[in-house]
């Protein structure tokens, strides 16, 4: 986040989420942005199309072909802007991990150079926010996020 040394490695991030999950996720980002991520890697839906299909059949379909395309293809612009689009959702547990390090934020969000306090976490100090967000956001949420900050050895600390 901070340098190219420290850049997070959002694509692997996706690659560690179940095909579930994925969609779940990429379900938060809008319309508009779902199908400028297809078209960026040419996933079309299939031409066999049942007459009354389940809805949300085709994006499901689609999110499942986009998942398997990003388990070999390297794109951390998209997969931090499916990740961000998500953590947008989750603003209660994004304000009280600020609020835990002591980051100024509005409902969440911030702009303060004190992010970067995320990326010196030790183990313990993951363990401690975790039991924080603990009934705010599940066990694998905080873990994305951590993750998404740039913490380091998030699933260690976890585990």
């Amino acid at each position: 986040m901070a340098d190219e040394e420290s850049k997070v490695p959002f694509t692997e991030i996706i690659r560690s989420l179940t095909p579930e999950k994925f969609n779940e996720i990429l379900s938060s980002s809008s319309r508009k942005a779902r199908e400028t991520f297809f078209h960026r890697h040419g996933v079309k839906a299939s031409a066999a199309v049942s007459r009354l299909p389940r809805p949300g059949a085709k994006n499901e379909e689609r999110a499942g072909k986009l998942f398997e395309i990003l388990q070999d293809a390297d794109d951390d612009e998209m997969a931090e802007e499916i990740l961000r689009s998500w953590l947008l959702t989750k603003r209660a547990m994004l304000g009280a991990a600020l609020d835990h390090l002591g980051i100024a934020h509005k409902d969440g969000l911030t702009e303060s150079e004190d992010i970067q306090k995320f990326e010196k976490l030790s183990t313990s100090d993951i363990k401690t926010l975790a039991k924080k967000l603990d009934g705010i956001a599940t066990k694998d949420e905080v873990a994305l996020y951590l993750r998404f900050m740039g913490a380091p050895a998030v699933e260690k600390a976890l585990s």
